[in-house]
């Protein structure tokens, strides 16, 4: 008797973690995210920069960034050069005149204006743009929690990046232009939490937040996605329930056991 009620509970444990092992969540359950930071800005130290946005969009596949600078370079006569150094290895796709290097783990992507006493620059508020594509996606996921952390850096970039770039005279950092970044996300996401505080505009379409930031600061948000929660919902229900009708089934057949036990005697 003992060793048939002790087969029955060991099958009841074995059944119940097979259930529970084959009703993941996700397939990106639990995953890490791409850190998004710190990203650095070198330019030519007159370069007439006047803003630069970063977008990230959480809403493709792959993830990307979208950059965007503008720039007056009415009648300039002199090269001049940008360069974004992002910390990872990302592939450039879309992007107005633009230049990609690989160097260990950073990406480095460079315009440079072929201005000169000859043929000088004479286009105003100029807009140049890159896209660049990122190997895994940004945000971190742990059940139905999504989040994404970037930041900024004013200083130089580390010497193995300085040594490729080598300029004369430069500018780096955030601080003297108008600098954004925006993080566009699922339509459907809620439950933000963010620091700093962003400002979130009304979308048609993906949701996004919107900072002006500062270089030397980390920015973060927080989110879950309704249907995750769902899912998850349902799972702990479906195990539950299991393991509810597992040890019904279990007392039902010790009691039929029992049963059957005295009526023998």
């Amino acid at each position: 008797m003992a060793k048939r009620w002790h087969a029955i509970w060991i099958g009841s444990v074995v059944l119940f973690a097979i259930i529970a092992i084959s009703l993941p969540l996700s397939k990106d359950l639990d995953r890490d995210g791409l850190p998004l930071g710190p990203t650095k800005l070198v330019y030519t130290e007159d370069f007439p920069l006047s803003s630069i946005v970063f977008y990230f969009d959480t809403t493709t596949e792959p993830h990307k960034i979208d950059v965007q600078t503008i720039s007056d370079m009415t009648n300039r006569k002199k090269p001049a050069s940008i360069t974004v150094i992002l910390p990872f290895n990302g592939t450039l796709s879309e992007n107005s005149g633009w230049t990609i290097q690989g160097i260990e783990r950073f990406t480095i992507v460079t315009k440079e204006f072929q201005c000169s006493t000859q043929n000088p620059c004479t286009f105003s508020d100029n807009n140049q743009f890159f896209e660049i594509n990122l190997p895994v996606k940004v945000d971190r996921t742990q059940s139905f929690s999504h989040s994404v952390e970037f930041s900024f850096n004013d200083g130089t970039p580390p010497p193995e990046v300085w040594n490729v770039l080598n300029p004369e005279r430069y500018e780096t950092g955030f601080s003297s232009i108008s600098s954004r970044a925006t993080i566009l996300i699922d339509k459907n996401a809620d439950r933000f939490d963010m620091f700093p505080q962003g400002e979130k505009p009304l979308a048609r379409e993906n949701q996004q937040i919107n900072w002006n930031f500062e270089g030397g600061k980390i920015y973060s948000i927080d989110y879950e996605m309704p249907h995750e929660r769902q899912i998850e919902n349902n799972y702990g229900l479906i195990l539950g329930l299991t393991g509810i009708a597992l040890g019904v089934f279990s007392l039902g057949l010790y009691s039929m056991e029992q049963s059957r036990k005295e009526k023998i005697k």
